[in-house]
């Protein structure tokens, strides 16, 4: 037959197809996502054209899937497709849904386009959440809270979403600026989250309210300008899918990364280490200089601390306070570029 149409594949560890699962060619995976029980569930899209005058509409429907990637259950959710959503992320639990989307024609009136939206495990919207002056990047649940990572031009915050006052508490304040994010995956582990950036990965743990560096590109001589979608798989192995410039060839590649022996460790620390903290995002060509002079030296290796992910154009002492933390903790750099 013919193997036209979009699927789920899944495959084993070295990229081996496990199994396949075919989808009508009118639907759209958004994103897979697992419970607290590791049951896991993945917001599925239906698109429609059943008008004289050609106008898409859509339906969402929440479906767990098993080990094969074959359904389990689907439940359509009570979603307004006349507002035009579009779905970003989503929780699962015992016995509801919150979905997070961004709702254009809510944003018209100068309000942040975002809401978050809690139905029943049967599909019934049962609640609405709309921030009155933060955007949201993202929801996770811990300990069976629904929390939110929210933005504005003053700050950036992890909020308590609560459902009864229909509003987001602030409960911790991140040094972060949530426009340089590429990406976000769940967390696994000790870490809530998981986001990248033009130099790596990094964990966001709720308990510390800290973010810490899990993977760094240039640490890992690996030439990656655009993250697609990621996944922190383990704390040893992380998949990606990405824009690679190799060989002056842009084109998008699906890898799983390990971390590397122990053999291969001690050589690479066996080199003298230069700190080099840019304020200023470095561009590309600066990344791949300093990423082949890694490869190519056997004496030093060079580390880039990028601190742009830290502040924006509205609010430089993000930036400020962070950096002034790093030093006094005596994380001082051999080299800054400002």
């Amino acid at each position: 037959g013919s193997e036209t149409g979009s699927y789920i594949v899944k495959t084993d560890f070295s990229g081996n197809t496990v199994s396949k699962q075919m989808l009508p060619y009118n639907y759209d995976v958004i994103k897979f996502k697992h419970s607290a029980d590791n049951r896991t569930y993945m917001i599925l899209t239906e698109h429609e054209i059943a008008n004289r005058e050609n106008i898409q509409t859509d339906q969402w429907y929440i479906c767990e899937v098993d080990s094969s990637c074959r359904l389990i259950s689907k439940t359509k959710l009570d979603i307004d497709n006349a507002k035009m959503p579009v779905v970003n992320d989503f929780c699962v639990n015992e016995n509801s849904v919150s979905v997070l989307i961004d709702n254009f024609q809510y944003a018209s009136n100068g309000r942040p386009s975002n809401e978050i939206l809690l139905f029943d495990r049967e599909g019934n919207k049962t609640e609405t959440v709309r921030p009155e002056t933060s955007n949201i990047s993202c929801i996770f649940e811990s300990d069976g809270i629904l929390y939110a990572l929210c933005s504005s031009q003053e700050k950036t915050f992890t909020g308590r979403v609560d459902v009864e006052k229909h509003s987001i508490t602030e409960i911790s304040r991140l040094d972060l600026n949530t426009n340089l994010i590429n990406n976000i995956s769940e967390g696994t582990g000790e870490y809530n989250l998981f986001l990248s950036f033009d130099d790596g990965i990094y964990g966001y743990r709720l308990s510390d309210n800290s973010l810490v560096e899990y993977v760094n590109w240039m640490d890992s001589d690996l030439e990656i300008s655009q993250i697609k979608d990621f996944y922190v798989i383990d704390e040893n192995r992380t998949g990606l899918s990405y824009f690679s410039n190799a060989d002056n060839k842009v084109e998008l590649r699906y890898n799983i990364f390990s971390r590397v022996d122990d053999e291969t460790l001690k050589n690479i620390q066996n080199r003298s280490l230069i700190n080099i903290a840019f304020i200023n995002e470095p561009d590309i060509v600066i990344r791949d200089f300093f990423r082949e002079y890694n490869i190519t030296s056997e004496e030093y290796r060079v580390h880039i601390d990028d601190y742009s992910k830290y502040s924006d154009s509205d609010n430089i002492f993000r930036l400020s306070s962070h950096f002034d933390s790093e030093l006094l903790q005596g994380n001082i750099p051999d080299i800054i570029f400002a």
